[in-house]
């Protein structure tokens, strides 16, 4: 009995370390943050992760290299922005044709970020679903009492 009590707990402790190994979604002010347990993952290590599952992965780089695209094109429209206000600040007349051309940028960026952040939540619903399919064996445990011309027992069956 001691034995049976000891491998349903050895079981229940493996099956919570395999579901541990998901990552959570968590909505943030500017995207989303990706958890493992209580521990926020960071993005170089989420990498990491997610190479293990190709297709995820694959989603991954996409979104990194839309990230490449989306700095310049942000920090260009800032610096567009910035030189008639430093201009004009040091009491020259301003070309605010520059700024208004940097702020088009700077909103144009917009969509390509919200894009990049669906794209990371994408890649990580890929990896965790994955998961899932990869151990959905382990989870179709099933515990019966059974009752035979030998007596009672329990049946454990995988």
């Amino acid at each position: 009995m001691k034995l049976l009590f000891l491998t349903i707990l050895f079981i229940h402790g493996a099956l919570t370390l395999c579901s541990s190994q998901t990552i959570i979604v968590r909505e943030q002010f500017a995207g989303y943050g990706y958890y493992q347990g209580s521990k926020e993952i960071p993005n170089d290590r989420l990498e990491g992760i997610l190479r293990s599952n190709k297709v995820a992965f694959k989603m991954l780089k996409s979104a990194e290299s839309d990230e490449g695209l989306y700095e310049v094109v942000g920090f260009v429209g800032g610096a567009l922005i910035g030189w008639p206000l430093n201009t004009w600040i040091a009491g020259g007349e301003p070309e605010w044709i520059l700024a208004a051309f940097g702020g088009g940028l700077i909103v144009a960026t917009i969509p390509l970020g919200i894009s990049i952040s669906d794209k990371r939540k994408k890649a990580v619903d890929i990896y965790n679903s994955g998961l899932k399919s990869e151990t959905a064996g382990i989870y179709d445990i099933e515990l019966r009492a059974t009752l035979s011309s030998r007596g009672i027992g329990i049946s454990f069956c995988f």
